[in-house]
């Protein structure tokens, strides 16, 4: 049910978004189909960035190298770009946990993909900020796909620190975000 794992680019397979031969990753999908042979899953794909965003963050990667790569089943670790951040993802059947290692030299991003699926942009996707719990000091942030005809998907994501900023893009155009949304 949860694959979490990288996509990479340029050359982002088919169903499984990875190809070994790839410097670049572009986001880590929620899910993947092994053999299909197709495009399909690689539903929204979560990118840890650091420093400004520029450009389209659709279409924003960062660089990996085989060498800084770890797999074995259920988890999988990397070290992305310079300076160096560390993604780590564990997986259950029906859950997923990451920690995400920034340097402290810039602040830390996470680009939550929600039209980078590898089926295309799909419509009814949205987002939003819910406010943080009285007893943990994070943020929390839910997300809500349905890309019709397809099988929906439903995530919760929970962060060990509040947010500094967020906000979202319309057509392109970024838009700030307000806090207490």
């Amino acid at each position: 049910m949860v694959q979490w794992s990288p996509d990479t680019s340029p050359n982002r397979t088919d169903a499984s978004g990875y190809d070994n031969a790839d410097s670049q990753i572009s986001g880590f999908s929620l899910t993947h189909l092994s053999g299909a042979g197709c495009p399909g899953e690689g539903d929204l794909p979560i990118l840890p960035t650091i420093g400004s965003i520029t450009g389209i963050p659709a279409t924003a990667t960062d660089a990996f190298s085989n060498d800084h790569e770890s797999a074995e089943p259920g988890r999988y670790r990397v070290t992305l770009g310079s300076p160096a951040t560390n993604m780590e993802l564990s997986v259950t059947t029906r859950t997923g946990i990451a920690r995400i290692r920034f340097p402290s030299s810039a602040p830390g991003n996470l680009l939550f993909k929600l039209t980078d699926s590898a089926n295309g942009t799909l419509a009814g996707r949205s987002a939003r900020r819910r406010q943080q719990r009285a007893d943990r000091p994070g943020e929390r942030a839910v997300e809500c796909a349905q890309p019709a005809p397809t099988t929906p998907v439903y995530f919760d994501a929970e962060f060990q620190h509040p947010f500094a900023t967020f906000g979202h893009l319309e057509r392109r155009n970024p838009l700030p975000g307000k806090r207490g949304m």
